[in-house]
């Protein structure tokens, strides 16, 4: 799993972006296990209750994730090309 985190930085007046966590997750992919392992990252950069919105798959686990959380979904462009255009 990869979170990266992209904000406005006021000091340098510009977007910037941070990988947050990038790790391999051994065991089944449910919403549950997802997001412990999203909400332990962002406890550990203490901004589990910064994050406004999740950019992601379409997959149904990762669409509960989202709601769990309470963030906005957006749905990643390059992976819905990538699944329509690889039928």
């Amino acid at each position: 799993m990869a979170a990266t985190s992209h904000y406005w930085n006021p000091k340098s007046d510009g977007l910037e972006s941070t990988v947050l966590d990038c790790h391999r997750m051994k065991g089944s992919y449910t919403a549950d296990f997802i997001r412990q392992e999203l909400e332990k990252t962002l406890q550990e950069y203490n901004i589990r209750y910064e994050v406004l919105t999740s950019v992601t798959d379409n997959g149904s686990n990762m669409m509960k994730v989202a709601q769990d959380m309470g963030v906005v979904l957006i749905y990643c462009p390059a992976h819905l090309l990538n699944t329509r255009f690889s039928m």
